[in-house]
């Protein structure tokens, strides 16, 4: 089950790697994020194929992607992250060790939620 608490037995998982190091057109130009903004971990756990979209809070697309059922995506980056699933049924987020209740539509359509927040939202 690992570090995140969830039982992915009965699905084959496979980890995929993201960091903030992937390159946008932001970075490219020549953009530096702030190397003093402490990097954190977002974990998505996918049981069903879906399309993951995340953002980080500096504003750099970190990951848009089909991902196959069994997919365990880890985010390296600055918080807070805002994430779209384009299938949210039966998926896990684990924000630094910690599982992130999801309020999930039954019938397991597209959700947007962002996590990390150390305050007011605009």
């Amino acid at each position: 089950a690992g570090s995140s608490g969830f039982d992915t037995s009965e699905t084959p998982v496979e980890e995929v790697k993201v960091g903030s190091s992937y390159r946008t057109k932001q970075n490219v130009s020549g953009k530096q994020l702030d190397a003093t903004k402490a990097k954190h971990e977002l974990l998505i756990i996918l049981k069903n194929r879906s399309h993951v979209e995340v953002q980080d809070g500096t504003g750099n697309r970190l990951v848009r992607k089909t991902f196959l059922a069994g997919k365990v995506i880890t985010v390296l980056g600055v918080p807070p992250f805002r994430v779209r699933l384009g299938v949210s049924e039966d998926v896990r987020v684990v924000y630094d060790g910690k599982a992130i209740p999801l309020a999930l539509p039954r019938h397991g359509g597209s959700i947007r939620f962002s996590v990390g927040h150390t305050g007011f939202m605009n």
